[in-house]
């Protein structure tokens, strides 16, 4: 991929060009401005978050580059990365059809690319999924867990710095009841890569439901205030607080606008707590 970015300052804005391209084709991904003003604080920290801003567009897991991705690796069986890919394609949607196979990749994944970090990271989390999916049955739920804990180790063995490792380490744990090294690991993942406020907004959601309501609003506030993301990740806090604040109308107003597929339930749950 090439990334072009031409800027300039006019009146202490920063206004900024960019274009995303695929380096073989030349095809054009994305072409888009980013404006900051430098009014209230430094021309430094107006390119600090344009910068950060380009970033999410581009390399998020919703972001331009992993949308492409998909498309040039259309078989998840082809090789090692290809899985990767679907397999982070499948967190956004957790279509059922697709969790056995993803699995399946996943685990020829790691066994032919053993120091893959990002395979275990995504094998973890999977393996964990079986459980809270109810794809496993109930007497397995220890065993399975501790596994996908081992894979989540690994992969933090095999690559200390990525926040992905950390992230899918801190799902499993808050999965187990470990609430403590849930945090730290949810904690470590913002500290690896901080511009993106996808860490934030899964440790806020589960800080929340822990009942530390106020910490929970303020990562997820933050997160949502820089990037959009899935809405049944995004909105179930804030539309949570303003019902925890009695403000009914607002809540169900903002759960009303929602096309939540029926697979993610606790939205549904939201709903018809705000509607009784």
């Amino acid at each position: 991929y090439v990334l072009d970015i031409a800027a300039d300052t006019e009146e202490r804005t920063l206004r900024c060009q960019w274009m995303l391209s695929e380096h073989r084709s030349g095809l054009i991904l994305a072409s888009r401005e980013d404006i900051e003003s430098a009014e209230t604080s430094s021309m430094m920290a107006a390119e600090k978050a344009i910068g950060e801003a380009v970033a999410r567009a581009v390399g998020q897991r919703w972001g331009i580059i992993n949308v492409n991705e998909r498309k040039l690796h259309p078989d998840k069986h082809r090789d090692a990365y290809s899985c990767v890919v679907h397999a982070v394609s499948y967190l956004t949607n957790l279509d059922d059809a697709e969790q056995k196979d993803i699995r399946k990749c996943l685990e020829v994944a790691v066994r032919e690319e053993p120091f893959y970090s990002d395979a275990w990271a995504m094998l973890s989390y999977i393996h964990m999924n079986e459980i809270r999916g109810l794809y496993a049955r109930p007497d397995e739920s220890g065993r399975m867990l501790q596994e996908a804990l081992d894979m989540a180790d690994e992969a933090i063995r095999i690559a200390p710095h990525s926040a992905l490792a950390h992230s899918m380490r801190s799902t499993v744990l808050f999965a187990m009841g470990k609430f403590e090294e849930f945090e730290r690991a949810g904690r470590r993942a913002i500290t690896l890569n901080p511009g993106s406020g996808e860490h934030q907004l899964t440790l806020g959601n589960r800080l929340y439901v822990m009942g530390r309501y106020d910490e929970g609003a303020e990562l997820v506030q933050r997160a949502n205030a820089r990037e959009h993301y899935h809405p049944a990740i995004s909105y179930g806090v804030p539309i949570l607080e303003l019902y925890r604040q009695r403000d009914y109308a607002g809540a169900l107003r903002l759960a009303s606008n929602l096309n939540i597929d029926e697979k993610y339930y606790f939205m549904h749950v939201i709903l018809a707590a705000i509607c009784g």
